[in-house]
């Protein structure tokens, strides 16, 4: 792999679309892809409430339990929208050291609901923050997608203590992006010998 995240600024990673539209094969695949080659792996996941119900038809389990039957859950792999999860699936994202990626903006867009994003933190899972893509949102605007996870982390409960912090979020989108890409030991933060970029 010539573009290594870890050797080069721009880099490639693991990438299968969503446990619905890939073969237990091709995932299984996909994985020990990432694993031989030390890249990040990402899948989309329980975005919306039908995904849940799609999992329990095909799979008979949901789609993040069908995740971890196939250990596709490990560290460095990022779950990207996890809106509908329940108390056993964020156990098992927990146990395997997996990231889930926010995508408050794209979900708002899409009206797909809002992460559980103080359980999330809870169950001690890293989060990180996302703009999902081009095609699905307006922006891909990082300050923007702080802004959108502070505020719809607001609409969830009326209780402020169960609010994201303005620390909380910044560290998402920094420490956790890095951290969800096996990179956090030299991006995410302004320290002596890190890879920093400042944005102002």
């Amino acid at each position: 792999v010539t573009r290594h995240p870890k050797q080069s600024r721009v880099g490639v990673m693991v990438s299968p679309s969503a446990p619905h539209r890939c073969t237990a094969d091709f995932l299984k695949q996909c994985r020990t892809l990432a694993d031989e080659l030390d890249l990040p792996a990402a899948i989309h996941a329980q975005e919306t409430r039908l995904q849940v119900v799609t999992g329990m038809a095909f799979y008979g389990k949901t789609m993040i339990a069908r995740l971890a039957e196939l250990g596709f859950l490990k560290p460095n792999t990022t779950l990207i929208h996890a809106v509908w999860l329940n108390a056993q699936e964020l156990e098992m994202i927990a146990d395997a050291g997996a990231t889930v990626q926010h995508n408050a903006w794209s979900n708002l867009m899409l009206g797909s609901g809002s992460q559980p994003v103080r359980a999330v933190l809870d169950a001690g899972i890293n989060l990180s923050l996302g703009a999902d893509g081009c095609s699905s949102t307006f922006t891909c605007n990082m300050l923007n997608v702080m802004g959108a996870a502070a505020g719809l982390s607001k609409i969830r409960s009326d209780d402020y203590d169960r609010w994201l912090t303005a620390a909380e979020t910044l560290r998402a989108c920094t420490v956790g992006g890095a951290s969800a890409l096996g990179l956090g030991n030299r991006l995410g933060a302004l320290l002596p010998g890190m890879t920093a970029d400042l944005v102002l």
